[in-house]
């Protein structure tokens, strides 16, 4: 959980009216992942297997860039917590 807490912390630093309002917008998003997604593996590959299917499905490029956000976030967190 430490390396989560940094991770968001550090996130919430890079955040800068003078950035891309996309960027800022795409770090809001990892940092409520980062807050919300589940701690326990089981839960967290359920919640990636979805993500990387509705990334096959996904038609719209806001679709797969926001999908795309989410399941790298969704990652991240899985080496956090040591798996894979």
């Amino acid at each position: 959980m430490k390396r989560i807490n940094e991770h968001i912390e550090g996130s919430e630093r890079y955040i800068r009216p003078s950035n891309n309002p996309i960027i800022n917008q795409r770090m809001q998003e990892k940092i409520v992942i980062f807050r919300t997604a589940p701690r326990d593996v089981p839960s967290l590959e359920r919640a990636i297997r979805m993500k990387k299917r509705k990334l096959k499905e996904a038609r719209i490029i806001t679709q797969t860039d926001k999908l795309v956000n989410e399941l790298e976030a969704l990652e991240r967190i899985r080496e956090f917590i040591g798996t894979r």
